[in-house]
C-alpha cells in the first residue's frame, strides 16, 4: 500500500488543499521529506488571526478558524495536542519550544494575506526573555513585515513589546491593545519613550492600555488617535484643561476615555471648565461644549465615579445631543 510519499506530487497537492491549516501541521510531523515538500508547495497560510500564548512549561497557538494546537513539556520530551478527535502525539527527547517555533515559523514564512488580529500572551516569567528573542529572529526573517489590522499583547514591561510590535507591517496595523499579564495591583508604570518612536504607534488609529497606569506626561503621544483608552494615577484640573483644549482644536480625535485612581480637583472646578451638568445619575455626570467656531461638533465631556472612576471626552453630532442639554461655547 503506498504511503504519503509514494503518491504523485498532483494528488498529494490536491490532499493538501483540501487539508486545514491544523492538519498541515500534522501532517509535517510524518517525516523529513513530506515536510520538506510542504515547506516549498503551500503558497499562503491563509490565516484570518494568530493567538500565542507562553506558559512554564508549554505554549499554546490557536490558528484562527483552524484550531488550537498546544506544545507541552512532559518526562523525556514533549507532547502535541492539535485539539479536536485528532490524537495526541509524544517526541521522545525532543524540547516542546523548539517543536513550536519550528511551527510557528512555519505559519509565518507562508502567511501572506493580512491577519484580522495576533495576540501574544506572555504568562511566563522564568525563560520568557529567550523566547522572546526567538519570537524576534523569527518575524525579522520575513521579507516583509506580518501584517495585522489588530494587536493584542499580554505582557509583564515595555521591553517585552518590543520584541513583536516592531515586526507588525506600520502601513497595515490600525488598532493596538496593551495588557499587564499579571493584573497587578496597584497597576504599574508602563514606560512608553521607545513605544512611542515607533512607525506602529504613530500609524495606529486606536490604542489601548487598560491596566498599565501611564506618565501624565506622555498625554500628548495619544493626540493622533482616533480612539484611545488608557489610565492615570492621579488626574487634575490642569490635565483636564490640556486635554479640552487640545481636543477641540483636533479634527481626528473621536473618544479620549481614561481611568484614574485620584483626582486633584472638585465638582465645582469641573463646573467652572465646563458649565452645567446636562445629564446626572447614579453614575455620574456629563458636560457637553463646543468650539466657537464649529457649530455641528459637539463634545460630551463625562465623569463617571461608580465602582471604577473614569473621564472621557467623545465626539457628537448635534441630533446626538439630548434635549435640553446645557452647552457650552468656547472661544
Amino acid at each position: 500500500m503506498p504511503t504519503l510519499i509514494d503518491i504523485p506530487e498532483t494528488v498529494l497537492d490536491q490532499i493538501l488543499e483540501n487539508c486545514d491549516f491544523r492538519a498541515i501541521i500534522c501532517l509535517r510531523k510524518v517525516c523529513q521529506s513530506l515536510r520538506d515538500y510542504i515547506d516549498k508547495s503551500i503558497p499562503d497560510s491563509r490565516l484570518s488571526s494568530l493567538e500565542l500564548s507562553v506558559l512554564e512549561d508549554s505554549a499554546v497557538v490557536r490558528y484562527g478558524k483552524f484550531g488550537t494546537v498546544q506544545y507541552a513539556k512532559e518526562e523525556n520530551g514533549c507532547s502535541l495536542d492539535p485539539g479536536y478527535l485528532a490524537e495526541r502525539k509524544h517526541f521522545e527527547n525532543e524540547n516542546f519550544m523548539i517543536l513550536f517555533f519550528n511551527d510557528f515559523k512555519f505559519a509565518i514564512k507562508h502567511q501572506k494575506t493580512t491577519l484580522d488580529m495576533c495576540n501574544l500572551k506572555c504568562l511566563a516569567e522564568s525563560g520568557l526573555g529567550n523566547f522572546l528573542e526567538e519570537l524576534k529572529e523569527i518575524l525579522k526573517s520575513r521579507r516583509t513585515f506580518l501584517k495585522s489590522e489588530e494587536v493584542h499583547i499580554e505582557i509583564i514591561n515595555h521591553r517585552d513589546i518590543m520584541s513583536y510590535l516592531p515586526y507588525l507591517d506600520s502601513n497595515v496595523l490600525e488598532n493596538i491593545w496593551i495588557f499587564d499579564t499579571l493584573g497587578r495591583e496597584p497597576k504599574q508604570l508602563l514606560e512608553l519613550r521607545e513605544l512611542v518612536e515607533l512607525e506602529q504607534w504613530k500609524n495606529a488609529k486606536q490604542i489601548g492600555i487598560p491596566t498599565f497606569f501611564i506618565s501624565n506626561n506622555d498625554l500628548e503621544q495619544f493626540l493622533h488617535l482616533r480612539h484611545s483608552l488608557f489610565c492615570l494615577e492621579t488626574v487634575s484640573m490642569e490635565c483636564l484643561k490640556f486635554l479640552r483644549e487640545k481636543i477641540i482644536s483636533s479634527g481626528i480625535i473621536e473618544i479620549l476615555d481614561f481611568n484614574y485612581d485620584h483626582f486633584d480637583g472638585d465638582d465645582r472646578s469641573l463646573v467652572e471648565m465646563f458649565g452645567m451638568v446636562s445629564v446626572e445619575d447614579e453614575i455620574g455626570k456629563k458636560w457637553y461644549f463646543k468650539k466657537e467656531d464649529q457649530e455641528r461638533k459637539i463634545w460630551e465631556f463625562s465623569h463617571e465615579t461608580f465602582e471604577n472612576p473614569r473621564f472621557a471626552f467623545c465626539s457628537l453630532k448635534e441630533d446626538q445631543v439630548p434635549d435640553r442639554a446645557v452647552i457650552k461655547v468656547l472661544s
